[in-house]
């Protein structure tokens, strides 16, 4: 089965349109977000440019602040701190990764930890850890909402996720772990020896490394999981194509299902910021209420 966060997004995002909507209507101001913006990758551009596309479509705001590659950090700090108190301002994203010069975990550490929409400042991931999350980063919390969607048993099951940014494979690590989840985890990273054959043990399998295909024809369980986080841009023959960290086409006839890229969890990590942003700007959200499992005919497999 191919599995699709497209349609949950949408679901999603229409939520999100009926909540802000009656909030507005009880005097809370459109939730705004602030994006710092200091890298020449191209990749950000795309990435900041949805994020506002998509702030917009739902009824939010977004103001981009753009860096120079002769900013210095000081003059990004000075801007976090503005931010931090400005009342108009509900969420502060800094778009990853950041010029050299600059040190992006001292910036992240800046921002007000109840505008991390991101969750990646060090209280929020300490909130995290205690099964109290504040925000739960965006990508992590897409997965979630898509494995809850599809409503994959997958209590006292192995996880192994390939790769360990604070990002994606740590938080994920310690969400699969909690007791909502109860899985069993194999944290996984460049370091790791062998990790190849640890993936015939997966039941649900996490690759988020950014390298394309780099999974294909490993031994993997027939009722396998496979999430692929992997977003990886080629260009053969002047045409651009975008590829996951999976072999999708050799994989999904082995496994019981496997994400696809692009559709799969990109467009959850997206509406997943929407909806940290929602919450920093004090409308009612919950987590649960998200992402409404898919009804399963008998022909449908699980």
């Amino acid at each position: 089965m191919l599995l699709s966060g497209l349609g949950l997004a949408q679901n999603i995002e229409q939520k999100l349109i009926e909540i802000l909507a009656k909030g507005q209507k009880q005097g809370l101001a459109p939730p705004k977000l602030a994006i710092i913006h200091g890298n020449d990758s191209p990749a950000s551009k795309i990435y900041i440019k949805k994020k506002i596309e998509k702030c917009t479509q739902l009824g939010c705001q977004a103001e981009l602040f753009s860096f120079s590659p002769f900013s210095t950090k000081k003059e990004v700090l000075e801007l976090v701190s503005k931010l931090n108190v400005d009342q108009k301002i509900h969420g502060i994203l800094c778009q990853l990764p950041v010029f050299k010069h600059w040190d992006g975990n001292e910036i992240l550490q800046a921002i007000s930890p109840k505008k991390d929409v991101d969750g990646l400042h060090p209280e929020n991931m300490g909130l995290l850890l205690m099964e109290k999350p504040r925000f739960i980063p965006c990508t992590p919390q897409g997965i979630l909402w898509l494995l809850d969607f599809y409503q994959f048993n997958l209590q006292g099951k192995h996880a192994f996720i390939l790769g360990r940014s604070s990002i994606v494979g740590r938080p994920l690590s310690i969400l699969l772990s909690q007791k909502k989840r109860n899985m069993s985890v194999t944290l996984c990273h460049s370091y790791s020896k062998n990790w190849r054959s640890l993936v015939a043990l997966a039941d649900l399998l996490i690759v988020a490394v950014g390298k394309p295909h780099l999974l294909s024809e490993e031994t993997l369980k027939k009722d396998a999981i496979v999430i692929d986080v992997g977003v990886n841009s080629t260009l053969e023959n002047g045409i651009s194509t975008t590829l996951g960290d999976v072999d999708t086409q050799k994989i999904e006839p082995k496994v019981a299902a496997v994400s696809q890229v692009p559709g799969g969890v990109g467009p959850l990590t997206i509406v997943s910021l929407i909806y940290n942003l929602c919450l920093a700007a004090g409308y009612p959200c919950t987590q649960t209420e998200m992402a409404k499992p898919k009804v399963f005919s008998d022909k449908d497999p699980k």
